[in-house]
């Protein structure tokens, strides 16, 4: 799913990304394409702990596809997306 669309109007786009589950699930199909990776450790283990929250096995860590990246702050998704 491409995130911007020239053709696309404001409301389509406000529908496409209408929940934080979606942003998040748009997020982690460009990040994490193949494979859940850890912010902490590359090659660590990772398992889900609930929703979009995950946990480095090797640092004992939870992120989200937000850690450490310019999403990672506490504005949700959708308006980051607007922006």
């Amino acid at each position: 799913m491409e995130l911007f669309d020239n053709n696309m109007s404001f409301l389509e786009f406000k529908k496409r990304f209408s929940t934080e589950d979606v942003c998040y699930n748009y997020l982690e199909s460009i990040y994490w394409k193949k494979r859940i990776v850890s912010p902490y450790h590359k090659r660590a283990q990772v398992s889900h702990v609930q929703g979009n929250v995950y946990k480095c096995k090797n640092t004992g860590k939870l992120f989200t596809v937000r850690t450490n990246k310019l999403f990672d702050d506490k504005l949700v998704l959708n308006l980051w997306f607007k922006v």
